[in-house]
């Protein structure tokens, strides 16, 4: 684990990407406007108390893409549809917010590689949420309240590798379409844990 960890933060903090660092600054909001550089690549707001991202907040920020704002108070309402207009983001992370659906990610369908949602209070997985994400190759939804799930919730997103379901309320018998057999022997054996 800390070598996974160590791992993570030295691909944040060792790249020679421009980076915005804001983590644990007990931030209330988003930074006021202006405050990121629009060349920025990775913003980190871990740790802070926000609880809105407004509409096209980041629409000038067109080599953004990578994002971590977990650990924040960011409920369903906090997202909007175009709170991500304007990026490349290939990474976002919202774990442990107040999200209890998967947010509306339209605005960057056609980058998001790898979505963070765990540690949230999801209840369930629609169908019409993942179908738009035509690159999301990761998906983590572990340490949530899913209950059940639709049968072609995993159809949509034909790139989907890894799926993290573990310490959600489902009780193993679930069953769903998978477009890719190779994936689902990933997540028979590897990924899902209840």
């Amino acid at each position: 684990v800390l070598v996974t960890i160590c791992a993570v933060l030295c691909d944040f903090l060792c790249s020679a990407d421009i980076i915005f660092d804001q983590k644990s600054m007990n931030l209330n909001q988003m930074p006021s406007p202006g405050t990121i550089p629009t060349n920025t690549q990775r913003i980190n707001l871990k740790y802070n108390n926000i609880q809105d991202i407004p509409d096209n907040y980041f629409i000038n920020h067109n080599n953004l893409y990578y994002i971590l704002i977990s650990y924040n108070k960011i409920p369903d309402a906090g997202i909007h549809p175009n709170s991500f207009t304007g990026t490349i983001i290939q990474f976002l992370s919202l774990r442990t917010n107040l999200l209890t659906d998967i947010p509306n990610l339209d605005a960057i369908a056609g980058t998001l590689e790898e979505l963070l949602l765990g540690y949230n209070s999801i209840t369930a997985v629609s169908t019409n949420k993942l179908d738009n994400l035509k690159k999301l190759k990761k998906l983590y939804l572990n340490n949530n309240q899913i209950v059940t799930l639709h049968p072609d919730v995993f159809n949509g997103p034909e790139t989907l590798i890894k799926l993290q379901l573990k310490r959600n309320l489902l009780t193993g018998k679930e069953s769903f379409k998978l477009k890719d057999a190779s994936f689902f022997f990933m997540y028979t054996y590897f990924v899902l844990s209840i």
